[in-house]
């Protein structure tokens, strides 16, 4: 597996890491932590939300529906 910056979902949106998707069948909601093409096939490693500190599980990025966007910090002026 070769690690890239973007993959598309099942409906053809834009996946990048920190994103929180869940899989078609509504069994697995997560962060992207790792993005990966083999052969051609885009994949996705999911961290679960309630387990923080797994390494995740990889899934087929066309098997995944995007629900929000990543996390972004922001420097507070005061």
């Amino acid at each position: 597996m070769s690690k890239i910056a973007y993959a598309s979902d099942c409906s053809g949106r834009k996946l990048t890491k920190g994103d929180t998707v869940t899989d078609l069948a509504g069994q697995i909601t997560g962060r992207i932590c790792d993005i990966a093409n083999e052969d051609g096939t885009l994949f996705v490693r999911l961290r679960p939300l309630h387990q923080p500190y797994t390494n995740g599980v990889w899934h087929a990025a066309d098997r995944v529906l995007w629900l929000a966007d990543a996390r972004k910090r922001h420097a507070s002026n005061g």
